[in-house]
């Protein structure tokens, strides 16, 4: 849990705590058959959450913080978290924390948005179908369903997102040009979540 800060290395020790956290955590299981998707991506999302939180001080608007980390901060990795800040939300933070499954979207033109996943390292990957059919995919682009018409997939890598979350909390700690700003709405959120949380239980 993060905790209240003096100066922005401080913010810098607690941040290389999150890290070895995701290195301990996640980097295991991506050697697990298929690289372990719902569990990636359903801690990916809470990772972001809570970086979101510390970076822009955000206590009360979820959605919000979530997609301000994206743009701000993971698309210094990778643009295409810019690109697809919203369908992220959408689609990983709202399906796989309430949900289990990431959503599959539609929009106005009835053209159905789901996920896909590939779980090797590279931004770039061939998919080959049992047809023998192949096509290249490549870590947050989206692609046409190869046989379904007005249907697409939303690609992710297991690989990119654990590294790219890791290579944020690097860009995160150099305090993004203004480490006093960054101090201020950390220590708005850290002194939040050290709040203990009302609710009245009962001592047996």
């Amino acid at each position: 849990m993060a905790t209240p800060i003096n100066n922005w290395a401080e913010a810098g020790t607690q941040l290389d705590n999150l890290a070895r956290a995701i290195e301990k955590d996640l980097v295991p299981i991506l050697s697990f058959p298929e690289g372990a998707p719902y569990t990636i991506a359903r801690e990916w999302a809470c990772y972001i959450d809570h970086l979101g939180a510390l970076f822009s001080g955000e206590v009360n608007h979820s959605q919000k913080r979530f997609c301000i980390y994206l743009d701000k901060v993971m698309s210094q990795v990778d643009a295409g978290y810019h690109d697809q800040k919203d369908i992220l939300l959408n689609m990983f933070r709202h399906g796989t924390v309430h949900e289990f499954d990431p959503k599959v979207l539609v929009n106005l033109n009835k053209q159905r948005l789901g996920w896909a996943v590939y779980s090797t390292r590279g931004r770039n990957q061939n998919i080959t179908l049992e047809d023998g059919r192949s096509f290249q995919v490549s870590h947050l682009k989206i692609t046409p369903h190869p046989n379904l018409t007005e249907q697409y997939s939303l690609w992710v890598s297991t690989w990119c997102l654990v590294d790219d979350l890791i290579k944020s909390i690097d860009v995160f700690k150099t305090g993004m040009g203004n480490p006093n700003e960054r101090i201020a709405s950390w220590n708005k959120v850290a002194l939040e979540l050290v709040k203990p949380t009302p609710f009245d239980f009962k001592i047996p």
